[in-house]
């Protein structure tokens, strides 16, 4: 008989020892606008691309639990209902990390908080969905166990069924290493995304110097074309002068040999 235990940890002075009920449980958001003015567009987009995601993690928190009160097929169909609402909320994630690094200050502080309680938060309901998952597994096996006890079958038959049942086992172990090497793969991804959105912050601080050294420049170019207007005013007003005095000169020697004679 298989034993799982659950533990759960404070967060805040929130969460309390018992089963939670949801993210509205867990963590309680208060939206805050500025006294001047509304939410920026950014904000708006990101708290759009929340509410999408805690309304979906709240569907799946709410078929995690009734899971546990089905069973046989009724339970398989809802652990794989719960399968798709997990790969939703991996894709809305994406979305949220991009709407968040758009964020600033201390928006995106908080935003990023938020966001990475809600992967623990998933990463508890996908833990209980495996303990769920293999809590099946062990009810279909002793089932068909007791079938086995009640209705004896001769020997080709028990190996046949002994081969299945390896032949199941080993299934069972490939899907596994498949999940977990999927999981690593979305890590590597996510690592990625966050990657590039640091790239992208970047990227757009050197275009803001590159846009400044473009306007340093235009003012640089502006006063040499003063510099050199200014030394070409300066040469023509040197000429005119050294003209005026060269006709002054002569005049005045004009002027003496006249008196001379």
């Amino acid at each position: 008989m298989s034993s799982f235990f659950f533990f759960f940890q404070a967060e805040d002075g929130i969460r309390d020892a018992q089963e939670s009920r949801g993210l509205g449980d867990v963590y309680k958001r208060q939206v805050s606008t500025q006294s001047t003015g509304k939410p920026s567009s950014l904000a708006m987009s990101f708290d759009r691309y929340e509410d999408e995601y805690r309304s979906t993690l709240q569907t799946l928190t709410t078929e995690v639990q009734s899971c546990k009160n089905k069973r046989g097929d009724d339970k398989t169909r809802a652990l794989k209902s719960c399968d798709n609402l997990v790969g939703e909320l991996r894709e809305m994630q994406h979305d949220l990390d991009i709407a968040a690094y758009d964020l600033s200050g201390a928006e995106k502080s908080k935003a990023m908080q938020r966001i990475e309680g809600y992967k623990q938060e998933l990463l508890r309901l996908t833990g209980e969905m495996k303990s769920q998952r293999n809590a099946a597994t062990n009810e279909e096996n002793r089932s068909l166990f007791s079938e086995d006890l009640e209705n004896p079958q001769s020997e080709e038959q028990m190996l046949v069924f002994d081969k299945q049942r390896a032949k199941l086992h080993s299934g069972t172990h490939q899907l596994r290493t498949a999940l977990g090497e999927i999981r690593d793969t979305e890590e590597v991804g996510l690592g990625i995304m966050e990657q590039l959105a640091k790239d992208r912050e970047t990227i757009q601080r050197v275009d803001g110097n590159v846009s400044r050294s473009d306007e340093s420049l235009s003012r640089s170019s502006g006063i040499l074309r003063r510099m050199r207007n200014m030394d070409l005013r300066a040469r023509i007003i040197t000429v005119v002068l050294g003209l005026i005095l060269f006709i002054c000169v002569i005049v005045f020697l004009l002027v003496i040999a006249g008196v001379i004679q």
